[in-house]
């Protein structure tokens, strides 16, 4: 069983205790202690959808990614920190994801182009393009890793507890 730390998130997530110098918010959020006691945000996430005091060790410690790392549909490296899918930018605003030319609605899944102008005698600039295999897997890698689906490339125990050892 988990120990539940006394503090909560600023979102009132109960917070557990992992190891010596880390935690866990119920969402998955990674913690850790610094050197005056803080708990201080990191990079690193638990992807398990239900975190409790019942949840074992053994099975958060291996579901953890790192957001700046990580493999989703078993091809794309993902990075959440700095909104980057191998490397291409991307960005979320508002349930939006911008990506290259398209707008991806995360509520309803929709994809939309890029704007079509019209010139002065009201014909099309340019014709609407339907999006390519290519872009429409990249949109599929990065829904997939906002509701995190599809991961590998977890972290081990190991790897995670020495970055963060003094």
């Amino acid at each position: 069983m988990l120990n539940i730390l006394p503090q909560t998130t600023q979102d009132q997530e109960k917070i557990f205790l992992i190891d010596e110098n880390l935690a866990l918010c119920e969402s998955g959020k990674i913690l850790y202690y610094d050197d005056l006691g803080q708990l201080q945000d990191t990079d690193y996430e638990c992807i398990l959808d239900e975190i409790n005091e019942h949840t074992s060790l053994e099975d958060i410690f291996n579901n953890i990614i790192n957001l700046k790392d990580f493999v989703v549909n078993g091809y794309y490296l993902l990075n959440l920190i700095d909104f980057k899918i191998d490397n291409i930018d991307f960005s979320i605003q508002d349930d939006i994801v911008s990506f290259r030319d398209y707008k991806i609605n995360l509520d309803s899944l929709e994809i939309q182009g890029k704007m079509i102008e019209l010139d002065k005698d009201l014909s099309l600039v340019e014709e609407l393009q339907n999006i390519s295999a290519y872009d429409l897997d990249y949109v599929k890698a990065i829904v997939c890793a906002i509701y995190r689906k599809n991961i590998t490339g977890f972290i081990e125990k190991e790897k995670l507890l020495k970055s963060f050892s003094s």
